[in-house]
């Protein structure tokens, strides 16, 4: 279910300080600016799935660190738009607005624009940079993934198939890696997200089959 701007401020107001909190509600307001003219292939509108990429951090692991959140909302912003420059000067543009570590986050996980022949090396390249992260990178990256893989239902099934692929070469094994590294009850919780990435993935094989 979808939710506004006041209630997803009132999922934090508890658990942050009102300076930090501005921040994430600066960046929410950020998101939905930059996004504002772009669609998801399902037809509605993008920004509901940073939304939700932030949405896995609060509900479903219980992360309330206010930086990954302004990460996971911007996650897409520098490499899907202009909203703070080409990406040479986006980064410190965002610092600038919000702090040093959520600029590296979203540094992290932003692809690099190439052109369209080059993009298997590069995604090859992204992904075992993800690899070798810290923590911080790799979930905000397994939650982005996991709400794009809840929402393919629009997708057609080559392209299905090709992102369970992905998915299961590069996102399930630094699932995997990174359960070890969290303490508990984020521990268990990671465990179910995985178990639902890894499901999709070979029920969407299973159909192409």
């Amino acid at each position: 279910m979808e939710i506004g701007r006041e209630e997803f401020q009132k999922l934090l107001e508890l658990k942050m300080t009102p300076n930090n909190l501005n921040l994430v509600m600066d960046a929410y307001n950020f998101a939905k600016r930059g996004h504002a003219t772009q669609k998801r292939d399902g037809g509605e509108r993008y920004f509901e799935h940073p939304k939700r990429v932030a949405l896995i951090f609060i509900r479903e692991l219980g992360i309330y660190d206010y930086e990954m959140i302004i990460a996971a909302l911007l996650h897409d912003v520098v490499e899907d738009t202009y909203l703070f420059g080409s990406q040479d000067v986006a980064f410190e543009s965002i610092q600038r607005h919000f702090t040093k570590r959520a600029a590296e986050l979203v540094h992290f996980v932003t692809k690099q624009k190439v052109p369209t022949e080059q993009k298997d090396d590069r995604d090859r390249c992204y992904f075992e940079r993800i690899q070798h992260a810290a923590k911080e990178p790799k979930l905000i990256k397994l939650a982005d993934r996991l709400d794009n893989i809840r929402d393919f239902n629009s997708w057609i099934p080559e392209r299905k198939l090709r992102y369970a692929e992905e998915t299961e070469m590069y996102c399930l094994p630094i699932a995997r890696n990174i359960i070890s590294e969290l303490s508990q009850p984020m521990a268990n919780r990671m465990q179910g997200l995985y178990n639902e990435m890894l499901n999709i993935c070979r029920q969407i094989k299973q159909d192409a089959t």
